[in-house]
């Protein structure tokens, strides 16, 4: 069998090592690892969300400009080179 590690490995002893599989589980069970597992996540402050949010917001925009101006040039090129 392969090596399964962390979330795999629960995913699998969860749902997949019974014979009954999935059905086995109930939802409830499922939502309570749900809940402990978020219980260890380090959510960020309101501010670095906010900081982080703005940041791929902006580098979203940069890359957007780029490749409409990399698309203007070669349009441009491709039309003199065809002769269009």
């Amino acid at each position: 069998m392969f090596v399964l590690d962390g979330a795999l490995r629960s995913y699998y002893h969860m749902f997949l090592s019974t014979p009954q599989g999935f059905f086995n589980t109930t939802m409830f069970t499922y939502l309570n690892h749900v809940r402990d597992e978020l219980a260890h996540v380090t959510w960020p402050s309101t501010r670095q969300a906010v900081a982080h949010t703005l940041v791929v917001i902006v580098i979203a925009i940069l890359i957007a400009v780029w490749v409409g101006v990399l698309d203007y040039v070669f349009t441009g090129l491709v039309s003199r080179a065809i002769g269009a």
